[in-house]
């Protein structure tokens, strides 16, 4: 307890805030953005090429 005492009582509360502050901040995250329009660019890196799909579609021919 003697190191706590030699901490002068506005470092420490500056470093509780601190502390509190990084602790609340990190259960954010990116903005939910799925309710927008695509961009034809964002599109294209969305397609699958045929052979991502498997054997199962081995034949497929897409409609132009």
């Amino acid at each position: 307890m003697r190191i706590l005492s030699r901490i002068p009582p506005v470092a420490l509360a500056a470093a509780l805030l601190v502390l509190f502050g990084v602790a609340c901040s990190s259960g954010g995250g990116k903005a939910d953005d799925t309710n927008r329009e695509i961009s034809d660019e964002e599109l294209a890196r969305m397609v699958l090429a045929p052979n991502d799909f498997g054997d199962d579609y081995a034949g497929f021919q897409p409609d132009d």
